[in-house]
C-alpha cells in the first residue's frame, strides 16, 4: 500500500471530524497532526488538566510506549493512541531469530493497551530503530508484520534511525517515522512521521522544529511527535506557541518566536583534561626517578644493551614499569573516550548501551567507556606480564618481565595525544583508522617484543617459549578478532553503533 494511501486511510479512520466520504475526493485537506511523547518519567505530565491545555494547541495523538500503558489513567480520554514499541535497537539476525517472542509480546501488550484506552490504538509500532539499511532488515520486518496483521487489525509502522531515509516499506507495514534532532537535520529528507528530539540549546530546538513544520505544511498527511515534557515546558515560558501549533493543525505555518542565543561557557573538555593530567603524571616520573629518564631513551637508542641490563638484574626497581602500566591503562581509556567521541553518535552509544549494558554503569556513556577502556588494558597488561614471567625459567624477579613489557608502551602516549589534538582541529575522524591500527599494533608488539629479548637469555627451550609465548598471543588475538566480526551479537550492535547518525 503506498505511504501516502496507508496514512489517507489512517487519519479516516481515527478523525471524528473527517467525513467517510473523502476518501474517495481529490479534493481533501492534508491532516497535520502533532503528538506527544511521553515515556515512564514523563507520563506523569498528562495529566487532565495538561492535555487540556494540549488538546487546545491541537494536540490529539499520544505516543506512548506498551511499558507506561498503566500510569496513562483516564486522562488520554480525546485522544488517540499511538503504541511505541519498548523492544529498541535489534539487530537483524534478531528480529528473524526472535520473531516469534516478538509477535506475541507486540499482540499481548496491544491488547492490554486496546482495553486501557477503550478501543483508540490508532498504530502499533512493531520495530523501533534497527538497521533497516541492513539487506536482512526487510525480509525479516515483512515476516513480523505479515503475521502481526493477522492478529491485530491496526496500522503497523516501524522507526528509523536515519533522518534521511526515503526507501519502499517492507511488506505489510504502512508507513515509518524518523528520528529528527538539531545535530542531523541537515540531512533530513522530509518524511510523513517526524519523532523530533530536542537539545538542551533551546533556540536551536526551536528552529529545527520551525523547519520541519515549514516542510509539512506542503506536504500531505503528516504527524509530528514532539517530547511531552519539553512540550509543556515551552509553553509555560511562550504561551503564544499555543496558537502556532494549532495553525500548524490547521495547515498554516507561522515563524515561531524564539529565545535569544544561548551564552554559556564551553563544558569541560575531558579528553584535553585527562591528556593533561596523563603528561604531567609521565613529567612527575621522570623527575623524581632519574634511573627511568635514563633508561627510556635507551631502550629505542641501544636497546640490546638495555635488555641485558634488565635480564642481568642491574635494573632492578619494578616501580617504573608499574607506573608505565597504570599510565598506559589510562591513555587506553582515553582513547576509548576520544574514539567514541569521534566515530559514535548519541544514537550509536545508546546502541552500545541497549547490547553491552555492563559496560555503561555509569550515566555519561563516554566516561563509563573511559573507565573500561583502564580496567581493561590494566587486567590484559597484568596478564601479559605473568604470561613472559612463569614461563621463562630464567626470569627469577617479576620486574625483568614489567620493565620489558612496558617500555615500547611508550610510542602510545605519542599516538593517544595525537588523536586529542586532532579531535580539536575537527580533522580527527580522518586519522582514526590509521592511529587506531598504530595504537593496536603498538600494544600488539610490546609483548611479542618483550618475549622475544627474554627468551634471549633462555639457555635451552628457546622455540618452545617462543612458541608458548609469541606464536600462542598471535592465536589468541586473530580468534578475538574472529570473534568479533562472526559473532553476529557482537558484531551487528557494532556496526550499528558506528553508522547510526
Amino acid at each position: 500500500m503506498p505511504l501516502q494511501v496507508a496514512l489517507l486511510l489512517f487519519f479516516w479512520l481515527f478523525s471524528p471530524g473527517l467525513p467517510a466520504d473523502t476518501l474517495q475526493s481529490s479534493e481533501v485537506e492534508p491532516q497535520h497532526r502533532i503528538a506527544l511523547q511521553a515515556d515512564g518519567e514523563t507520563i506523569a505530565l498528562l495529566t487532565e488538566e495538561r492535555l487540556a491545555i494540549a488538546a487546545a494547541a491541537g494536540v490529539d495523538l499520544l505516543a506512548i510506549p506498551h511499558s507506561t500503558i498503566p500510569g496513562a489513567g483516564t486522562a488520554s480520554d480525546g485522544f488517540y493512541i499511538l503504541l511505541i514499541s519498548d523492544d529498541s535497537y535489534r539487530t537483524p539476525i534478531s528480529l528473524l531469530e526472535d520473531r516469534e517472542e516478538i509477535i506475541n509480546g507486540i499482540t499481548e501488550r496491544y491488547r492490554e493497551a486496546d482495553r486501557a484506552f477503550s478501543g483508540r490504538v490508532a498504530a502499533v509500532e512493531l520495530i523501533r530503530y534497527s538497521n533497516d539499511r541492513d539487506t536482512g532488515f526487510t525480509s525479516a520486518a515483512a515476516a513480523i508484520a505479515d503475521t502481526a496483521s493477522s492478529l491485530i487489525e491496526k496500522p503497523f509502522f516501524y522507526s528509523t534511525p536515519f533522518p534521511d531515509a526515503t526507501g519502499s516499506l517492507p511488506g505489510g507495514l504502512d508507513f515509518y517515522a524518523v528520528k529528527v534532532t538539531p545535530n542531523n537535520f541537515e540531512s533530513y529528507a522530509g518524511s510523513a512521521y517526524t519523532r523530533f528530539q530536542p537539545s538542551r540549546n533551546e533556540r536551536a530546538s526551536l528552529q529545527v522544529l520551525q523547519h520541519i513544520m515549514e516542510i509539512k505544511t506542503g506536504a500531505g498527511n503528516t504527524i509530528v511527535e514532539i517530547p511531552a515534557d519539553w512540550f509543556f515546558e515551552r509553553l509555560e515560558q511562550q504561551p503564544e506557541l499555543s496558537r502556532i501549533f494549532l495553525s500548524h493543525t490547521e495547515g498554516l505555518h507561522i515563524s515561531f518566536p524564539l529565545p535569544a542565543e544561548m551564552t554559556d561557557g564551553p563544558g569541560i573538555n575531558w579528553s584535553v583534561l585527562f591528556l593533561f593530567l596523563i603528561w604531567i603524571s609521565l613529567l612527575i616520573h621522570l623527575k623524581f626517578l632519574p634511573l627511568y629518564a635514563q633508561s627510556l631513551p635507551r631502550y629505542f637508542l641501544n636497546h640490546t644493551f638495555l635488555v641485558a641490563d634488565v635480564m642481568e638484574h642491574r635494573i632492578r626497581s619494578s616501580m617504573s614499569g608499574f607506573i608505565v602500566l597504570i599510565q598506559h591503562a589510562f591513555i587506553t581509556g582515553l582513547f576509548f573516550y576520544v574514539s567514541a567521541e569521534i566515530l559514535i553518535s548519541p544514537t550509536g552509544l545508546e546502541v552500545l548501551e541497549q547490547h553491552f549494558p555492563y559496560l555503561f554503569f555509569l550515566g555519561n556513556p563516554l566516561l563509563s567507556l573511559f573507565i573500561t577502556g583502564v580496567v581493561t588494558a590494566l587486567l590484559l597488561q597484568l596478564i601479559s606480564v605473568a604470561w613472559i614471567y612463569f614461563l621463562n625459567r630464567n626470569m627469577n624477579y617479576m620486574s625483568q618481565a614489567l620493565n620489558l613489557y612496558s617500555w615500547p608502551l611508550h610510542v602510545n602516549f605519542l599516538t593517544a595525544t595525537l588523536l586529542v589534538v586532532l579531535n580539536q582541529t575537527g580533522s580527527a575522524e580522518l586519522w582514526m583508522a590509521s592511529l587506531s591500527i598504530l595504537f593496536a599494533v603498538v600494544w600488539f608488539f610490546s609483548f611479542n617484543i618483550a618475549a622475544i629479548d627474554a627468551a634471549r637469555f633462555l639457555r635451552s627451550n628457546q622455540v618452545t617459549y617462543i612458541i608458548l609465548t609469541v606464536g600462542l598471543h598471535i592465536a589468541v588475538m586473530a580468534f578475538a578478532v574472529w570473534l568479533v566480526f562472526y559473532t553476529p551479537a557482537i558484531y551487528e550492535p557494532l556496526r550499528m553503533a558506528l553508522t547510526f547518525p
